[in-house]
């Protein structure tokens, strides 16, 4: 447990230190946070979930050996790194930096003033990079295009991290519906209906099997299996929530909308970039709330919208008295340090604890 608490304890101290630098100092701290960060994730060795196949994929991908469930894009990024070297832990360098280097883009593209808040809120969404976590840090790169109004090279963006993991083009019609100017009355009605069809499971599930069928006849047998297995299979016993649970959670994710329409009335009823991220925010939620209680692996499309959520705390921070900035940092590193706790303590906490590295002695067998 040790390296983990270590590396968030750092990253907690660059967080709480970074508002007292010089603005050109900042990015000095982030690059810190991430030295260590890409130390934890890259040195890694057997520690993280789908450790087996990740490590196969790239050892084989020279020889004519392609894993099906792996993109085109990400099969490309593997054969690169594969002609200059056999080793999986370079390649785990060059993928978390790549991973790291988008979350630089989107914190310098949006103009944050604690970078380091960025990378540790970011950092403990994906803890070990896998390929739906490099796709969905480049569509974080495509936020700034929804201010800009730039289609051409948000769906650019999009269809890049489609290369990578495919579900990510479901991000593309965003564009035509963030940029607009969504009544609060409207969001509240897309929020609390998908709450409603979440809860109705089997009529959900049945609208969302209809949907996907469209896709169906144009995908290979491997993409079939997949949406087969998203909306037919039985959810796991991890992914069912009790109604304590789900009332808590109903509960937690309405106190946020609730809080960021207050200072959107406050502060920012003309500002561009709050109000997109606003609606970014809780279409996520909603699209959350829809799936989660059917098909939790869909769940995962929440983290898209994700960038929305730090970076309207980041703007809110900045009109706070500087008292109330420290207390709400420490607000959200509380946040953040439970999210990271509970996902190494979780259902998969066997690939997390212990903790082993490329120099570690001793190395378990058990892999996934």
């Amino acid at each position: 447990m040790a390296p983990y608490i270590l590396v968030f304890i750092f990253l907690s101290v660059m967080v709480l230190i970074t508002p007292s630098l010089k603005m050109r100092h900042r990015y000095v701290a982030f690059f810190f946070g991430a030295v260590v960060i890409i130390c934890l994730q890259a040195l890694r060795w057997r520690t993280g979930t789908d450790w087996k196949p990740y490590h196969d994929g790239f050892m084989q991908v020279l020889q004519n050996y392609q894993r099906k469930d792996f993109e085109i894009g990400y099969v490309f990024l593997n054969k690169i790194v594969r002609n200059f070297t056999d080793s999986f832990t370079i390649f785990l360098f060059v993928e978390c930096g790549l991973n790291l280097f988008c979350i630089w883009i989107f914190a310098k593209r949006m103009q944050v003033r604690n970078p380091s808040l960025v990378l540790i809120y970011l950092f403990i969404i994906g803890l070990f990079p896998i390929r739906y976590t490099l796709a969905s840090n480049l569509i974080l790169t495509s936020y700034i295009y929804l201010f800009e109004s730039r289609f051409k090279p948000f769906a650019a963006t999009v269809i890049l991290a489609f290369l990578i993991h495919r579900t990510t083009i479901a991000f593309l019609p965003v564009y035509f519906i963030c940029r607009k100017n969504i009544p609060m009355s409207v969001l509240v009605a897309i929020y609390v209906g998908c709450i409603i069809l979440g809860r109705l499971a089997e009529t959900t599930l049945g609208y969302l099997n209809v949907f996907f069928m469209m896709f169906y006849d144009g995908a290979d047998s491997t993409m079939q299996g997949k949406m087969d297995h998203y909306l037919k299979g039985e959810i796991a016993e991890y992914g069912v929530m009790s109604t304590g649970r789900y009332l808590l959670s109903i509960a937690n994710s309405t106190l946020y909308v609730l809080f960021f329409y207050y200072f959107k009335n406050k502060y920012f009823k003309s500002d561009l970039k709050y109000n997109i991220l606003f609606n970014l925010y809780v279409l996520g939620i909603s699209f959350n709330r829809l799936v989660i209680g059917v098909v939790p692996d869909l769940g995962r499309l929440t983290s898209l919208f994700t960038g929305s959520f730090i970076i309207l705390i980041g703007l809110i921070i900045t009109k706070l008295t500087p008292i109330w900035q420290f207390v709400l940092t420490l607000a959200i590193l509380t946040y953040c340090f439970l999210s990271y706790y509970s996902s190494i303590n979780g259902i998969y906490s066997d690939l997390f604890i212990p903790y082993y590295s490329i120099f570690s002695s001793s190395i378990r067998n058990t892999v996934y």
